[in-house]
């Protein structure tokens, strides 16, 4: 986590911003948004919110200079803290996803995840790098810190930022936009709490959002 906005200058962002997010809070503010410790998403009165936990994200980011596209989530989920990587619960399809979409046989290990990222011009990451959560459910977490995303971006020539679930992009629009002015492309959760979409339409989305980079890569 960072307390202070990074030096654009070090990084190697092409885009220009052509409108601010009207909720986004100000860098000019005497509080950054990387300090605010309540998300817009949660009400402290809230029965999930009872007891829940604080944590710190326990995985380090995934990317290298080759990296081309960011996809951000929320937070690891239960199953995830516990195998010890992203998405590891067994019925998340964000691997299968990646592996399809880039025409290779589904990563077994967590070396074989990462360099299927790598391979692919993908840096994998997510927004929240404190935060209070009950077991997995996005709808509880509260008292957010974000990670800094400099390091990711001084190292990488980052063309696009991709959130993985309708949280992970209000928290992105919320505290981060405002600070790398590069919008976010909201694309549906892989999560099996997102079970009302099936898999082929998920791919069929997801495709159309990341063909461009992948194709290229």
């Amino acid at each position: 986590m960072c307390d202070l906005p990074p030096d654009k200058s070090k990084t190697s962002l092409n885009h220009e911003t052509t409108s601010l997010n009207p909720n986004a809070p100000s860098l000019n503010q005497n509080t950054s948004p990387l300090n605010q410790n309540t998300s817009p998403l949660n009400q402290n009165t809230s029965p999930l919110n009872q007891n829940a936990p604080s944590l710190t994200h326990p995985f380090e980011p995934v990317y290298d200079q080759n990296s081309r596209l960011l996809i951000l989530g929320s937070f690891p989920s239960v199953k995830s803290r516990e195998l010890g990587f992203y998405y590891s619960h067994p019925r998340n399809r964000f691997w299968r996803l990646i592996a399809d979409l880039r025409g290779r046989r589904l990563p077994d290990s967590i070396d074989e995840k990462r360099r299927l990222l790598l391979d692919s011009g993908i840096a994998l990451w997510d927004v929240c790098g404190e935060c209070e959560v009950t077991a997995s459910a996005d709808a509880s977490i509260k008292r957010v810190a974000v990670n800094d995303l400099a390091p990711i971006f001084a190292a990488a020539k980052i063309e696009a930022v991709f959130t993985n679930g309708r949280t992970a992009h209000e928290l992105y629009m919320k505290h981060l936009f405002s600070i790398w002015g590069l919008n976010a492309v909201y694309l549906p959760s892989t999560s099996p709490a997102n079970a009302a979409m099936n898999y082929d339409k998920l791919k069929s989305i997801w495709q159309n959002e990341l063909y461009k980079l992948l194709d290229s890569k």
